[in-house]
């Protein structure tokens, strides 16, 4: 029954906001909103109460936690984190040194076998300024020893 209806017709930009000013204890009462598109029509109806006064809700005092509490926890926390990190990369870096180590070791063993030593014998015969007895005289020998690699 709309027979005691007055039709409000609201093309704005914001069209889900109907606003109503300077209302009275006589614009008590319910509102229907109809809406029409070409998909169809909707229904929405609310009941509007008119007060003298606005009355405040009651304030939740919420109890946060102490700020310097906060920022001891966060510090401790970032702290911790950074440790953590550092100890990280200590680890990681010890094993990328022990890894370079046992690489190293590898490669040692390795030339040790395709290295091969060899002696080189030198005969000298010794002179003296006067050559009468050098025949009689014990020739120097020098062993060298030297590397020759092998190519395998």
């Amino acid at each position: 029954d709309f027979s005691n209806t007055e039709l409000v017709k609201q093309q704005s930009e914001d069209a889900e906001v109907l606003n109503l000013y300077n209302v009275t204890h006589e614009d008590e009462g319910w509102y229907t909103c109809i809406a029409s598109n070409i998909l169809g029509n909707t229904v929405a109806s609310a009941y509007l109460s008119v007060v003298d006064e606005l009355v405040e809700p009651p304030m939740l005092v919420v109890q946060t936690a102490q700020p310097m509490v906060v920022i001891i926890l966060a510090g401790v926390l970032c702290t911790m984190f950074l440790l953590g990190i550092c100890i990280m990369m200590n680890v990681f870096r010890r094993l990328k040194r022990e890894k370079l180590k046992k690489i190293l070791a590898i490669e040692t063993a390795r030339a040790a076998v395709v290295t091969q030593w060899t002696k080189k014998v030198i005969v000298e015969k010794q002179t003296l300024a006067n050559d009468q007895d050098s025949s009689l005289l014990l020739p120097i020998v020098k062993i060298e020893k030297q590397k020759s690699r092998s190519n395998k």
